[in-house]
């Protein structure tokens, strides 16, 4: 990456970073700065792959510098899951955990929130789980994808990027890497009221939704945030699928690329 790209980078992120939903943060951006360096050096081959960082003041295991920059851009950077809510403990379901840093990300800024976490790759779910330990977060951990059915399913991942972001049950592009991993039903594990339900799965988002409205857990959910991937899951994913299922809820969407963020609350917007 030439240092042009480098400097352009880092003005567009410093864009994002001045639009966070709870303002701009000098700190998170420093923190910004730094991994993208460790990420530099990491592929001139300078610095070795990362094992454990601190970042955010947390002990962080990752894979790779790649992704994780990414999740942080997205998660720490953007603010892409803020929201508010007035509950003392709320419990959260981060559907797609990979490493954790969302997970991280809301039990920083709800220190006594509940989370269930749920990630079906293993090398990533290995790193969610040390996280989660190092950090001592009241989270649970399922190492499992979700979806319309329990069983098995095939999972596929990119062999070249452990951990990465894009990994599925649906075989996409370079996700080449074939694997047998355990699916869930959500509503299985939603006995109470869901102050927010995180949904980012891959291109299996139209099963899920479809599956906890079906069986009523639906009602149960104050919050969603779902990453719909429409270029994954095709043709069961589908858009208008989804908002329909969600008519009931007050919704906004961004789009960028092939990525559909919808955010939806019952009563007044609150993300």
């Amino acid at each position: 990456m030439s240092i042009a790209n480098v400097l352009g980078n880092v003005a567009s992120q410093f864009s994002v970073a001045r639009k966070r939903p709870s303002g701009f943060s000098t700190a998170c951006f420093i923190e910004y700065l730094r991994i993208q360096a460790r990420q530099i050096f990491a592929h001139r081959g300078v610095t070795a792959a990362p094992g454990s960082v601190r970042i955010v003041g947390a002990e962080v295991t990752c894979p790779n510098y790649g992704a994780l920059l990414g999740l942080f851009k997205e998660i720490w950077l953007a603010e892409q899951y803020y929201f508010r809510t007035s509950a003392p403990a709320p419990l959260i379901i981060d559907a797609g955990a990979n490493i954790g840093m969302a997970v991280l990300y809301f039990c920083k800024q709800y220190p006594s929130a509940r989370v269930l976490a749920f990630e079906p790759d293993p090398t990533a779910c290995a790193a969610l789980k040390k996280n989660v330990q190092a950090n001592k977060l009241n989270v649970t951990v399922h190492q499992a994808a979700v979806g319309g059915e329990a069983g098995e399913i095939d999972f596929f991942s990119d062999p070249a990027h452990e951990a990465g972001v894009s990994m599925s049950a649906h075989a996409t592009g370079r996700l080449t890497r074939r694997t047998t991993v355990q699916c869930v039903c959500l509503s299985r594990f939603i006995t109470e009221p869901v102050d927010l339900l995180k949904l980012d799965v891959e291109g299996s988002e139209t099963e899920v939704l479809v599956e906890l409205a079906a069986s009523g857990k639906l009602e149960l959910v104050q919050r969603l945030i779902v990453e719909f991937h429409e270029h994954k899951g095709q043709p069961r994913n589908q858009l208008p699928v989804i908002l329909d299922l969600l008519r009931s809820f007050k919704i906004r969407s961004t789009r960028e690329n092939n990525v559909v963020m919808v955010y939806a609350a019952k009563g007044p917007d609150e993300f």
